[in-house]
């Protein structure tokens, strides 16, 4: 039947999908499959806009685990995401924020009110240096000024913020690693 085949097609994907945990380098679809094992039941997941939803809705399957996802599309997909998770996380579930560094720059003063408030929260930092979900929209092909106007490469390193606002900051370089720092953060 039809049901049968789609059912089939489904989880052929999803194995297709799950291979990216033979891929040991680090990128960024295998956050969402890391994550998909590490999050304790109850954790409230925000998902920041550009390539960390889309990984998301990739990668992230569905499960038997309860984990809530949230997202915040903003004026321009980049406005508030760092306050809005806080204040998801003000609920006093276990939060974790999955962003992009241009988003994170954008609402890095956010964790002002975190401080201020005594709220913990997870936040991974996608740190590709820019805005890499350009690179797959037709502006690409403008060679000449598309890294300068569209990946907008800033060169910035966060730790810096983060321990300003009172934050622990980690670098992860692999797997290991970054599944280390997840459990105990």
């Amino acid at each position: 039947s039809w049901m049968d085949k789609w059912l089939a097609v489904n989880e052929t994907t999803k194995r297709v999908l799950l291979s990216i945990k033979e891929d040991n380098s680090m990128n960024e679809g295998r956050i969402f499959s890391e994550l998909q094992e590490l999050l304790p039941a109850g954790t409230n997941l925000f998902v920041g806009n550009s390539m960390p939803i889309r990984d998301c809705d990739t990668f992230f399957h569905c499960m038997e685990k309860p984990v809530k996802i949230y997202a915040n599309r903003g004026a321009n997909g980049i406005d508030g995401v760092v306050s809005t998770a806080l204040g998801v996380s003000a609920a006093g579930e276990p939060t974790v924020l999955v962003i992009g560094d241009l988003s994170f720059f954008h609402d890095m003063n956010g964790l002002l009110a975190a401080r201020m408030l005594k709220r913990d929260m997870t936040i991974i930092i996608v740190n590709n240096d820019g805005g890499g979900i350009f690179s797959f929209l037709p502006q690409s092909n403008e060679k000449e000024c598309f890294e300068e106007l569209f990946g907008t490469p800033h060169g910035l390193d966060f730790s810096h913020v983060i321990e300003m606002y009172g934050g622990r900051f980690s670098r992860v370089r692999d797997w290991r690693q970054f599944r280390k720092a997840c459990e105990e953060s």
